[in-house]
């Protein structure tokens, strides 16, 4: 009988600590880890063999992040992306988003919240796009096209910044993402402006989507002062 699936996973980093911090991180987890400084070392990667997904930062020599991501989503669509830099604005969050990332870290980030993005990140890995349940409770969230489509099959017109705050809570670790982590997702400052912006934003996105939701709560305030994503979501 076969055994689950081995990730195989690459860390494009051109700053060896932090890439061989992370590496070793990753192997302890199990992950099939192997590594580039650039975007032709990443392309002799993919000639071996396929990979499941790169953790990939922006600032690289040659051609940069942005550039490789956009190729890796044309060329190669069922492997994920994260993107893990030190591109803090939110005009680059959009950008990696655009450019094919499924999730958008900025450094420094802890390296349990790093573990944490990628084993969620994994249950749709492990799968894949064919795998999906048929499940007639299960949301649709598709990130290239910024909608959701609901169980019953309407669908939803999103902004790229809510599929992206979709996608952020559906990888948060039981799907509960507390407000700092909000916070910097959406780019704002940690201070009552800020938070009350967070409020603002999720209650725009609550009225988008519970006329849909047959009376199920869709995120909701969570008692560890953060929110939870209470629907069963497939990204596709």
């Amino acid at each position: 009988m076969n055994g689950p699936k081995k990730i195989r996973l690459a860390v494009l980093e051109d700053y060896e600590p932090h890439r061989e911090e992370l590496v070793h991180l990753l192997r302890l987890e199990g992950f099939d880890v192997f590594t580039a400084e650039s975007g032709e070392e990443l392309d002799q990667l993919l000639l071996q063999a396929p990979l499941d997904l790169v953790i990939l930062d922006l600032n690289l020599p040659g051609e940069d992040g942005l550039s490789i991501a956009a190729r890796l989503q044309k060329h190669y669509p069922e492997t994920r992306i994260v993107m893990l830099t030190g591109r803090a604005r939110g005009i680059d969050r959009v950008q990696g988003y655009e450019a094919g990332a499924d999730i958008y870290l900025t450094k420094p980030q802890r390296p349990r919240e790093i573990l944490a993005a990628i084993r969620s990140m994994t249950r749709r890995i492990v799968g894949g796009p064919r795998a999906l349940s048929d499940s007639s409770t299960s949301w649709r969230l598709s990130l290239r096209d910024s909608s959701i489509q609901s169980p019953q099959g309407d669908v939803i017109v999103l902004t790229r910044r809510d599929a992206g705050l979709l996608n952020r809570l559906y990888l948060a670790p039981h799907q509960i993402l507390d407000t700092a982590a909000l916070l910097e997702h959406l780019d704002l400052p940690s201070t009552p402006a800020g938070k009350s912006q967070v409020v603002r934003i999720l209650s725009r996105l609550r009225l988008k989507i519970q006329p849909h939701a047959s009376g199920t709560p869709c995120i909701k305030a969570h008692r560890r002062d953060g929110y939870a994503l209470c629907l069963e979501i497939q990204v596709v």
